[in-house]
């Protein structure tokens, strides 16, 4: 971690850039008012690759990679910038890119390159960092070389899904919650290769196997983002990813489930997330289920029973030994006769 508020505000931009010209990738900075300059650098090992995030405030600086620094440190890596607020403008392999909000980028350090970074409107910028190594990606050099120093779509598909993915390491990263990150970060290797073989047009054996494994990340995204959906199913996934059912009943048999088994599972999960959490208390059964995609209250109710062993109403953290609610409606979703 560098943080300029460790120190006094007369040495906080000698600390910031004396902190990153002794990193793994040793750069310089530049900044114009040096007195005012705060900024934050955490930066977080997964194992085989690591990442960053910056905070900045409140005027512009540049940044450099050049070949001297090269010489001094050169391990072989890529950087995948995601430009969060602020603006980014970089010059890297003779192409000139300026990243608003939500964009990304991808770098060789084992080139030169020179950047020039302003704050958002509330004076403030942000971005997240990837490192990897070049045996990451198991691409042909010029898939690559048409990538850097280029932006990179972000906004759907396989761009979507690596920001995605990019944001939900960070954050884990920030919590501490280290071998979720680094699962996670497994996940986006794949995403990335299948996305950079995407923007040039690439296909090898090594895409085709990321691109299944990003297929299935695909799929679940789409799948968590319409559990509320009564009408969800494996007609309507598989037509949303131009496939077949029975090519998309092969994909999840790959992961020992089937479609609507996993749409059921997700939307069951879901439920009881709500049913034990205290913010949810007021809310009925029967509305938590409805919200999840679940039209019929008794195919619910058995359907839980079956997941947890226990009826919905005895799941609330609130509920007495006679499965009610204390104080609660106790016909707002009581199973039908014969389901007890």
């Amino acid at each position: 971690m560098i943080d300029t508020d460790d120190v006094d505000a007369g040495s906080a931009f000698d600390h910031f850039r004396d902190g990153l010209s002794r990193a793994q990738v040793p750069m310089d900075i530049r900044c114009a008012t040096p007195g005012e300059f705060h900024a934050r650098h955490r930066s977080v090992d997964l194992g085989g690759v690591s990442t960053a995030s910056v905070l900045w405030r409140p005027g512009r600086y540049e940044v450099a990679r050049t070949s001297a620094l090269i010489s001094r440190s050169d391990p072989g890596v890529y950087r995948v910038l995601l430009n969060l607020s602020g603006t980014s403008e970089f010059l890297h392999q003779g192409r000139h890119a300026t990243l608003g909000a939500g964009e990304m980028a991808l770098f060789d350090t084992s080139a030169p390159f020179f950047g020039r970074r302003a704050p958002g409107a509330d004076r403030t910028g942000r971005s997240i960092m990837l490192t990897l190594p070049h045996t990451a990606l198991p691409l042909p050099p010029r898939t690559v070389r048409t990538a850097l120093g280029a932006v990179l779509p972000s906004r759907s598909g396989t761009g979507g899904l690596v920001r995605g993915l990019l944001q939900e390491i960070d954050v884990r990263a920030g919590a501490g919650e280290i071998a979720a990150a680094h699962r996670l970060s497994a996940a986006l290797l794949d995403v990335l290769v299948v996305h950079l073989a995407e923007c040039s047009g690439t296909t090898s054996p090594a895409v085709r196997e990321s691109g299944e494994r990003t297929t299935w990340l695909r799929v679940r995204a789409f799948v968590a983002e319409r559990l509320g959906d009564p009408g969800l199913s494996p007609e309507c996934v598989a037509a949303a990813h131009h496939m077949s059912v029975r090519t998309l009943q092969r994909l999840f048999s790959h992961h020992n489930t089937t479609v609507a088994g996993w749409i059921r599972a997700q939307r069951l999960e879901r439920c009881r997330h709500d049913l034990l959490d205290p913010h949810t208390a007021a809310t009925s059964v029967r509305a938590i289920a409805h919200h999840w995609g679940f039209s019929d209250q008794a195919h619910f109710t058995r359907a839980f029973r079956t997941a947890y062993g226990m009826t919905p109403l005895q799941c609330r953290p609130a509920a007495g030994a006679d499965g009610q609610r204390v104080g609660a409606q106790t016909q707002e979703f009581s199973p039908p006769p014969g389901e007890e």
